[in-house]
């Protein structure tokens, strides 16, 4: 099962691919006040799905197998031996978890701008699907059972409070923390899902660079040409 897309905020303009700003992507994002945050990591989305073997005596190990975002989707070798090398079976039995699938980002040297993060190729998890999807509280304790990092968490934020820290360019809060963060992951808390077949979670992203350069000169000369605040547009956003 490939992760749902998550929609950006605000719809795109099909010819131009720049926000059009106060028509979000999602009416859904008008019913809800509190998100959750994390950082949004750099790197390849991965998957790894993994299914309990039995055996006389019980389950005996796991079978896992590692694709990419797609099925054409290769992951590189060493990413896979990280992987591989974590022994994941041994957290997955404690926690009672017989089969689903770990999503998360391959970050690191060599993929997309990871070397602003470790100096090595691993895998990073931000989401997991067994019979249903994981809360965040869940993650974390997935992470710390199968020893491998998740996604930093912000904390909760409204939407407006999202546009201020992503227009501020905040730092990251992996490693050292010396790198401008590439953008945030928002869910809605409690998580709800999308009135879908696949019960989507409700979610959304915003980067950095979306108000960099001409967007964000773009961006400021739409406030100014309309002579209202951020405060303004935000709240068009929020009650359009």
């Amino acid at each position: 099962m490939e992760y749902p897309k998550i929609n950006s905020l605000w719809k795109r303009d099909p010819a131009t691919h720049k926000f059009l700003f106060g028509e979000l992507s999602c009416k859904e994002f008008l019913f809800h006040l509190d998100w959750d945050v994390e950082e949004k990591i750099d790197g390849m989305n991965i998957r790894i799905y993994f299914q309990a073997v039995d055996g006389e005596e019980g389950t005996q190990g796991y079978k896992f197998d590692i694709k990419g975002r797609t099925a054409a989707a290769n992951s590189p070798k060493k990413l896979e031996d990280w992987i591989y090398g974590k022994g994941l079976e041994k957290g997955l039995s404690e926690l009672g978890l017989r089969n689903g699938v770990l999503y998360g980002e391959g970050f690191g040297p060599g993929i997309q701008s990871g070397g602003i993060y470790r100096s090595d190729m691993a895998f990073i998890l931000f989401d997991c699907y067994t019979n249903r999807w994981s809360t965040r509280e869940e993650i974390t304790q997935i992470a710390t059972a199968l020893n491998i990092d998740r996604t930093p968490q912000l904390g909760k934020y409204s939407i407006k409070e999202i546009i201020s820290k992503v227009l501020s360019r905040p730092k990251g809060h992996y490693g050292k923390c010396d790198y401008t963060m590439e953008g945030i992951v928002a869910r809605s808390r409690p998580l709800v899902r999308f009135n879908n077949p696949n019960a989507d979670p409700l979610m959304f992203k915003l980067k950095v660079k979306d108000f960099e350069g001409e967007t964000a000169k773009n961006y400021f000369q739409l406030l100014k040409s309309h002579n209202v605040s951020l405060d303004e547009v935000i709240y068009l956003s929020e009650n359009q």
